[in-house]
């Protein structure tokens, strides 16, 4: 039960050989421009406004907002080999490895998303307790479908696997709601105590070939390795429930 949930929220993997105290992988990630152009992007942008208030402008300039537009679009996303290194840590048992990942997830969504929002509950006093709690749960539904769209875009890999839910939300996802719902039937369902809770976390677990957050377990020597890549949070969505 505990690997499955790992599964759908990380990179998880166990491997039946003793893997030594340090671990390399290689994983594949989709880049865009690098960190250079992005500053000169914003470079010309800015030099671009002070010369405008001054008037300033050069018709045939390096930078016009023509240029800088075409340079935007012209923008290339290509697949490219990444390396981690992963130190060992002794294995105690699943659900410590488990409250490991949960730990790291609660301790980097406390910031708000760059990609969602928070959802403030709507109550009509024109409408019954039962009709306000099924147009509140559907529209929560619909910024989960929204998170899993964002991470199949953003991540470039597929659409999120499990939602991890905070105590204060437990109320919107009761059994008959779940069971009945088509949208959910793909997507687990997580109930835990320790993140906020009034934070839903949208989660895709992947491959051990693919950035997210890497979680090995080596069978022979007991010891674990936990450690994201750069853009781990390409595969994850959070908002608040408020």
């Amino acid at each position: 039960m505990i690997t499955s949930k790992l599964k759908s929220i990380c990179n998880y993997s166990e491997e039946n050989k003793s893997m030594g105290t340090n671990l390399q992988l290689m994983y594949m990630d989709m880049i865009e421009e690098d960190d250079n152009i992005r500053r000169e992007i914003k470079r010309k942008k800015r030099n671009l406004v002070i010369d405008t208030i001054l008037d300033e402008v050069e018709e045939n300039g390096d930078y016009t907002s023509e240029t800088i537009s075409s340079e935007e679009s012209m923008v290339t996303i290509s697949p490219k080999i990444m390396s981690l290194n992963l130190k060992s840590n002794p294995f105690v048992d699943d659900e410590s490895l488990y409250n490991d990942v949960i730990t790291f997830l609660e301790s980097n969504t406390k910031q708000k998303h760059y990609l969602s929002t928070d959802y403030v509950v709507m109550n009509d006093p024109n409408r019954t307790l039962q009709e306000n709690d099924e147009i509140n749960f559907r529209r929560i539904l619909m910024k989960i479908m929204h998170a899993s769209n964002l991470i199949a875009g953003e991540g470039r890999i597929g659409p999120a696997k499990s939602v991890i839910i905070g105590k204060n939300n437990w109320y919107w996802f009761n059994e008959d709601r779940v069971v009945s719902n088509k949208i959910l039937s793909n997507i687990s369902i997580i109930f835990e105590e320790n993140i906020n809770p009034n934070k839903i976390i949208v989660a895709r677990g992947g491959r051990m070939d693919q950035c997210g957050i890497m979680c090995v377990r080596s069978l022979i020597s007991n010891t674990f390795y936990l450690k994201e890549t750069n853009n781990w949070e390409k595969q994850y969505v959070w908002f608040d429930v408020k």
